[in-house]
C-alpha cells in the first residue's frame, strides 16, 4: 500500500488570501447571516449604519433592526427609511441596562 505523506506548507498564507478564501467558501456553502441592530431613540445613527451595511457584497444576509421602544417620531423616521429591513418593535424598552 502506498500512502503519500502530506506536503507541508513552505509558506504562511498573508491575511488577502486568508480573506480571499473565507469570502470564497460563504459563498459556495450558501450560509445565511443575520445581521442584528438594536435601535433606542437614536435612529439617525440607526440608519447610517444600515446604509453602510446595505453596501456590503454578501448576497444571503438580512438586516433585523430591534425598534426598542423608541419615541414615536424616531420610530417613524426609521420605518420611512428602512423598507427593506426587518423591524422587530418592543412596547417596552426591555434591552435596556440597568444602572
Amino acid at each position: 500500500m502506498n500512502i503519500e505523506e502530506p506536503q507541508l506548507r513552505t509558506q504562511n498564507p498573508g491575511p488577502e488570501a486568508l480573506i480571499h478564501r473565507s469570502r470564497k467558501s460563504m459563498v459556495h456553502q450558501g450560509n445565511h447571516v443575520a445581521i442584528v441592530l438594536v435601535n433606542w431613540n437614536n435612529s439617525q445613527d440607526t440608519i447610517a449604519c444600515i446604509k453602510t451595511l446595505r453596501t456590503l457584497n454578501y448576497q444571503d444576509s438580512q438586516i433585523v433592526v430591534v425598534e426598542n421602544n423608541s419615541r414615536r417620531d424616531e420610530y417613524s423616521l426609521l420605518r420611512s427609511q428602512c423598507k427593506k429591513e426587518i423591524i422587530l418593535s418592543e412596547k417596552r424598552n426591555r434591552l435596556a441596562l440597568e444602572q
